[in-house]
C-alpha cells in the first residue's frame, strides 16, 4: 500500500497515478484529530445505557459476526493504493433499530476489523486502526442517540411512525463516519476537504444511498423472524457489494489506461508526466472549489493528467527545444490537442472528457486553437484545463526558459483574464491559492477585454474603408 489512509467502511483518498505530489507530513496534525476524535467518541459512549447489549448479547453477537463477514470480503477502491469500502454500515443501521445506541457502537466497532489485515499482517498504523475504530462506532452511536430523540424506538421498527428517525439517523451514521475519513485524507495530503469528498465517493454514491434501505428492510425482518434474518440479508449485500466492484473496476481500467498511456510519454522526457500530475491534481480542486459534480471533478483530473498525451506524436527534438519555436514548429506542437483527444476517446468512462481535452487551448477572446472557440463555447473543463495548465507552465522550468515566482504568474493570470482565460475560473483558482481577489474582478476583466476589442476595431476601420474605396 502507498501511503497509509483511513478505512471506515465508506472507503479513502489517495493518489491514483503517482503520490509523488502529496504531503506525507502532518502526523502532528493527524494524531490530534484522532485523539480529539476518539475523546468525543468515549464522551459519547460514557453517556449511554449499555443494559440492552449485555441483555441482547446473543443479537449483538449474530450482527457483530455478520458485520465481521462483511469485512471479510471488501472492494479496493481504485483511488488509494490499498483503500476499501464494504456492505458493514447495512448492519450498524439495523442495529440501532433493533437494539439502540449502544448495541450500535458495539457492531460499528467490530465492523471495521479485518482479522488478517489488522491482527495478523498489521498492515494499518497504530492512528489509521484507532480512527477507523472510532469512526463508525462513534457513528453507529450517534445515530441511535438520534434515532431515539426523534422518538424511535429500538426493537419497534416501523416505518410509519419511524421514518423520519430512521431517514435522520441514517444520515447521522454516514455523515459521522465519512466526514472522518475525508477529514483525515484531505488532512494527510493536503487537498481541499471538497475535491476529496468527490473523489473518495463518486464511483459509490447509490450504494450508499441504498444502505439504509436494506439496513431497516433488514430490521423489519429481524422482528418478524429473528437471526434467520441474516440469511436473507446476504442476497441485496451481496448485489450491492457487487456494484461497489463494478464501479471500482471499470475505474481501475481508467486509471490503469491513462498510466499506460503516460508511461509512453514518459519514455522521452521527465516533464510532461510530472507536469500533468500536478495539473491533474490542480484541475481536481479547482473543479471542486467551482462546484462541479464529482463526475465533472474526476473528469477534470483524468483530462488534466492526460492534457499532452498527444505530445507523443511531436517529434521530440522539438519537444525538447531549448529556444522558441518557429512557425512550422509550432504548428506540430498544435497538433497535439487533437492526437490527444482522438486517443483517449477509447477509453472506458471518458468519453465526455475528451473535448476538453481538444480545447484546452482554445482562448476565451476565441484566439486560441484548434477550433477558436470563445467564451462559454469552451468547455467548462478545457477553460479550468487552461488555467492551471498555464499557471504550472509558468512556475517550473522548461527546456528555453527558467520558471518565474508565483506572484508572478498569479498577476500573469490577472491579466489574460476574459482575454485569454475564463475570468471567473481565473478568480476561483486566486482563491484557491489564497490570493486576494477584488469583488468585482471579473467584470473589470470583461471591461478591459471588451476595451481591447474596440481599440482593434478602431484600428481595423481605417484598413476596412480604404478597401471599401478601392473596390468603390
Amino acid at each position: 500500500m502507498a501511503g497509509e489512509g483511513p478505512d471506515t467502511g465508506t472507503g479513502r483518498v489517495e493518489s491514483q497515478l503517482t503520490t509523488r505530489s502529496f504531503v506525507q507530513g502532518r502526523r502532528m496534525d493527524l494524531w490530534a484529530l484522532v485523539l480529539g476524535l476518539t475523546a468525543v467518541w468515549a464522551a459519547v459512549l460514557s453517556r449511554l445505557d449499555w443494559a440492552g447489549v449485555t441483555r441482547g448479547i446473543l443479537p449483538v453477537a449474530v450482527l457483530s459476526a455478520t458485520a465481521l463477514l462483511c469485512e471479510t470480503f471488501p472492494a479496493r477502491t481504485p483511488f488509494t493504493g490499498g483503500g476499501t469500502i464494504s456492505v458493514s454500515g447495512v448492519l450498524i443501521t439495523a442495529t440501532v433499530l433493533l437494539l439502540g445506541p449502544a448495541a450500535a457502537a458495539v457492531v460499528g466497532f467490530v465492523a471495521t476489523v479485518r482479522i488478517v489485515d489488522d491482527l495478523v499482517r498489521r498492515t494499518s498504523s497504530l492512528r489509521v486502526f484507532l480512527l477507523n475504530r472510532v469512526a463508525l462506532s462513534l457513528g453507529g452511536a450517534l445515530a441511535g442517540v438520534v434515532f431515539v430523540a426523534l422518538g424511535g424506538v429500538p426493537g419497534r421498527v416501523s416505518l410509519g411512525i419511524d421514518l423520519v428517525a430512521i431517514v435522520v439517523a441514517s444520515a447521522v451514521q454516514f455523515l459521522t463516519n465519512a466526514l472522518a475519513a475525508v477529514g483525515y485524507s484531505a488532512l494527510r495530503i493536503g487537498k481541499r476537504m471538497s475535491a476529496v469528498w468527490a473523489w473518495d465517493f463518486s464511483f459509490a454514491n447509490l450504494s450508499f444511498l441504498a444502505y439504509p434501505v436494506i439496513g431497516t428492510l433488514f430490521a423489519l425482518l429481524w422482528v418478524g423472524v429473528g437471526p434467520l434474518a441474516v440469511l436473507v440479508l446476504l442476497v441485496p449485500l451481496g448485489l450491492s457489494h457487487l456494484g461497489n466492484v463494478k464501479g471500482v473496476i471499470r475505474h481501475e481500467k481508467l486509471t490503469r489506461s491513462a498510466a499506460a498511456m503516460m508511461a509512453r510519454v514518459g519514455t522521452r522526457d521527465n516533464f510532461t508526466p510530472e507536469h500533468s500530475q500536478r495539473v491533474a491534481d490542480m484541475a481536481l480542486e479547482l473543479a471542486g472549489a467551482m462546484g462541479l459534480s464529482p463526475q465533472e471533478q474526476e473528469l477534470a483530473f483524468y483530462a488534466g493528467y492526460l492534457h499532452d498525451i498527444g505530445k507523443v506524436e511531436v517529434d521530440e527534438s522539438i519537444i525538447m527545444k531549448p529556444a522558441g519555436l518557429d512557425a512550422s514548429e509550432y504548428a506540430e506542437v498544435q497538433r497535439h490537442v487533437a492526437v490527444g483527444e482522438q486517443m483517449v476517446r477509447g477509453l472506458p468512462l471518458f468519453q465526455t472528457g475528451a473535448p476538453w481535452i481538444l480545447h484546452h487551448h482554445e482562448r476565451y477572446d476565441g484566439q486560441g486553437y484548434p477550433n477558436k472557440l470563445g467564451g462559454e463555447m469552451i468547455p467548462i473543463g478545457s477553460r479550468i484545463l487552461a488555467v492551471v495548465d498555464a499557471y504550472d507552465a509558468m512556475v517550473n522550468d522548461r527546456p528555453y526558459r527558467k520558471g518565474m515566482s508565483p506572484d508572478r504568474a498569479f498577476e500573469q493570470l490577472r491579466q489574460g483574464a476574459a482575454r485569454q482565460f475564463d475570468p471567473e475560473v481565473v478568480a476561483a483558482f486566486l482563491r484557491l491559492k489564497h490570493v486576494d481577489v477584488e469583488p468585482d474582478f471579473v467584470d473589470k476583466a470583461r471591461q478591459r477585454a471588451a476595451q481591447d476589442r474596440g481599440r482593434l476595431l478602431a484600428r481595423a476601420l481605417p484598413a476596412f474603408k480604404g478597401l471599401f474605396t478601392l473596390l468603390k
